[in-house]
C-alpha cells in the first residue's frame, strides 16, 4: 500500500491537482492553496450536463479530499490575488 502523507501546500502557491473520477479515469485542476485548510479550484467540468464549462470554487477541506491523487505546486502568486 502506498504511504499517504498530508503536508499542506505553500499558501498563495499554484498547484496542479489530480483527482480520481472513479472508474472513469481522472480530472486536472489548477489549485490555490490559502493559509487554513482550504484552497481556490480552478477547472473545466461538464458534470452538470450540455456541454464544458469553466468554474471556480472554494474547496473547503481540500487536503482530506477522498479523490484527489496528487497535488504539486507549479508556481506561486501575489498573497491574496485569487482568494
Amino acid at each position: 500500500m502506498a504511504q499517504q502523507t498530508k503536508e499542506k501546500a505553500v499558501a498563495n502557491a499554484i498547484c496542479a491537482g489530480l483527482f480520481s473520477r472513479g472508474g472513469e479515469g481522472f480530472h486536472w485542476t489548477i489549485i490555490v492553496p490559502a493559509p487554513d485548510e482550504s484552497a481556490v479550484v480552478f477547472h473545466a467540468t461538464n458534470n452538470k450536463g450540455g456541454g464544458w464549462f469553466y468554474e471556480r470554487k472554494v474547496h473547503d477541506r481540500i487536503y482530506y479530499s477522498k479523490t484527489i491523487c496528487v497535488l504539486v505546486q507549479i508556481g506561486a502568486c501575489s498573497r491574496g490575488r485569487f482568494l
